[in-house]
């Protein structure tokens, strides 16, 4: 009977820091799971009573949805469910909350970045990060860390560039953040002005040929209202540039 019994008690004793060290996982990772979605099979969900959000590892370290009581605001067409990079194709339906490093047109082509396979890994209560493989064009790896609150819709996403190329290239690289994301059409834009400002209308735009920038743009759509600029609906150019410092703008969409 002892021998059966010391076995009995050894095995209790590697079974209860087991299940501990499972319950320390379940909480870590509370209100973060793999899911499978839009033809992705390791995409990360974070999620809330009101609030979810999917990251998309393996095609560009993207958000693939970000939705309150269950409407995704961003935008994500059907046919190009699943596309991941070749390597070597051009083509890339980089759809919905897109990341990427600047300035424009002063940065080498960076498909890997901007398209290829990301890793992601899940690191906390609604947290995950994201990174990136080495790009040799740019000499920089990226990771981004999500972070949803507990019980509202914030979602913080933090982008750190990091220097990686190898030590015997001594190479200096200055990038900033670029971010392009796509969200469903049809919505109000709202963007606090900050006084004194550059530009006359406080904003600019690109206009053709060759994108040259318009100090006095004129556009029914883009009104002043209270200190906030209000674009209610497609501008006469799309690509419009704002020196506002009040850290924020807001996307109010119809849906």
């Amino acid at each position: 009977m002892p021998q059966p019994f010391a076995h009995a008690l050894a095995w209790l004793g590697s079974v209860l820091p087991l299940a501990l060290l499972c319950s320390d996982v379940a909480r870590a990772a509370e209100g973060a799971q793999l899911l499978n979605f839009y033809g992705y099979h390791d995409c990360i969900q974070l999620s809330n009573d009101s609030t979810e959000v999917i990251l998309c590892p393996a095609a560009g370290g993207r958000v693939l949805s970000y939705a309150l009581e269950g409407a995704n605001i961003l935008y994500l067409p059907r046919g190009d469910e699943g596309w991941v990079w070749d390597g070597s194709s051009a083509r890339a339906p980089m759809h919905a909350g897109r990341f990427d490093i600047g300035p424009e047109q002063m940065v080498p082509r960076r498909p890997t970045l901007w398209q290829g396979k990301w890793t992601g890994e899940i690191v906390g209560d609604r947290a995950a990060v994201l990174r990136s493989q080495y790009d040799a064009s740019t000499g920089v790896q990226l990771e981004r860390r999500f972070e949803l609150a507990a019980d509202s819709s914030k979602l913080e996403c933090t982008q750190t560039i990091i220097n990686a190329s190898p030590q015997d290239e001594e190479r200096t690289v200055e990038y900033c953040h670029w971010s392009r994301t796509f969200v469903n059409g049809y919505g109000t834009c709202v963007l606090p002005v900050s006084r004194p400002s550059r530009f006359p209308q406080f904003y600019v735009r690109y206009d053709p040929p060759n994108n040259l920038i318009n100090f006095q743009p004129n556009d029914r759509h883009i009104q002043l209202v209270d200190d906030h600029l209000i674009i209610n609906a497609r501008p006469l150019n799309p690509k419009l540039g704002f020196d506002s410092q009040q850290g924020w703008l807001a996307y109010l969409s119809r849906q």
